[in-house]
C-alpha cells in the first residue's frame, strides 16, 4: 500500500469535498499532481511500477447508483491521470461493484470489512487479462484497508500475480 498523504484536517476535508456536495471534481488535478509526486519520490513503489511491462493499473468501482448521483468516479479520475504520468496501461472496467454498500467513512473499522465483502467481481469482458500482471489499484482513502483487500482478493483470484494499493491518503 502506497499513500501520497496523511488523512486529516485540510486533506480529510478536501478530500470530503471532492466526493461529497460540493462536488469539487476538479480538484482531482491537485490531487494527482500530490500523488504523482510523492511516488517518484518512493524507491520501493517505482521499482514496482518499472519493474516489467505487465503492470496495469486500475480503480475502485462505485456502484452506478453512487455513480449517478455524483457524475463521476474520483478513483478513475485519479487513476486514469497517475496511469497517464506514468506511461501505464489504465482499465475503469477491470473490476465492477455489484453490491451497492454504505459509504465507508460511516462504518466503524470492524464493520467496514463486513460491510464490502463480496461487493466486487471481475469483468467477465477482460477475464485472462490480468493472469501473470501486477496490477496497481486506485482509491481516494485507505483507513481500514477493508475495500483494498476485498478488491485484492477479486484480482489474485482472476490471475493477478500482485496487487498493490496506491492512495491519495492514509489514515495513521
Amino acid at each position: 500500500m502506497f499513500a501520497a498523504l496523511e488523512y486529516k484536517s485540510v486533506v480529510k476535508k478536501a478530500i470530503y469535498n471532492y466526493k461529497y456536495e460540493p462536488y469539487i471534481y476538479k480538484l482531482s488535478e491537485i490531487f494527482t499532481r500530490l500523488m504523482y509526486e510523492s511516488f517518484i519520490q518512493n524507491e520501493v513503489l517505482m521499482s514496482s511500477l518499472t519493474a516489467s511491462d505487465n503492470v496495469w493499473i486500475t480503480c475502485v468501482p462505485l456502484h452506478r447508483k453512487r455513480l449517478n448521483k455524483r457524475g463521476y468516479n474520483q478513483s478513475v479520475l485519479l487513476g486514469k491521470k497517475i496511469a497517464l504520468k506514468f506511461g501505464l496501461p489504465f482499465s475503469s472496467r477491470l473490476l465492477s461493484r455489484i453490491r451497492d454498500t454504505k459509504p465507508q467513512f460511516k462504518l466503524k473499522k470492524k464493520e467496514r470489512a463486513q460491510n464490502i465483502l463480496g461487493a466486487f467481481e471481475l469483468n467477465p469482458k477482460l477475464a485472462g487479462k490480468t493472469k501473470g500482471k501486477t496490477v496497481f489499484l486506485v482509491d481516494d482513502v485507505f483507513t481500514s484497508g477493508a475495500t483494498i483487500r476485498e478488491c485484492g482478493k477479486v484480482l489474485k483470484k482472476s490471475g493477478a500475480k500482485k496487487v498493490y494499493g496506491l492512495a491519495l491518503a492514509m489514515e495513521q
